[in-house]
């Protein structure tokens, strides 16, 4: 059971850091403080990916509890480099898979 918490955490870490790269090229720079919030309240493009992105890492630290609970910390520990495999076979722009 403790792989399938550690295996649901990495697909949960690699979906949050898709959405929150795309949320962070749709939302205005923090510089300007009033329009990045302005932005946020309106719900335009960007508010939601934020959101759940950072719900994802927050469910994600969940799976892990539950997994290090379960697993040794260096089989779970290795698990982790699946997130980057996941992230990397996905294209910048979107959705798509390529070969590498």
């Amino acid at each position: 059971m403790g792989l399938i918490w550690a295996l649901f955490s990495v697909g949960l870490v690699s979906g949050a850091q898709l959405l929150l790269r795309g949320a962070m090229v749709a939302l205005p720079p923090l510089t300007d403080l009033f329009t990045f919030l302005n932005h946020l309240l309106h719900l335009r493009a960007g508010t939601f990916g934020l959101a759940f992105g950072l719900l994802g890492y927050l469910l994600s630290m969940v799976c892990w509890y539950f997994a290090l609970h379960q697993l040794p910390l260096a089989k779970a520990y290795a698990l982790l480099s699946l997130s980057d495999i996941f992230r990397r076979r996905v294209r910048p722009a979107g959705n798509v898979l390529h070969a590498v």
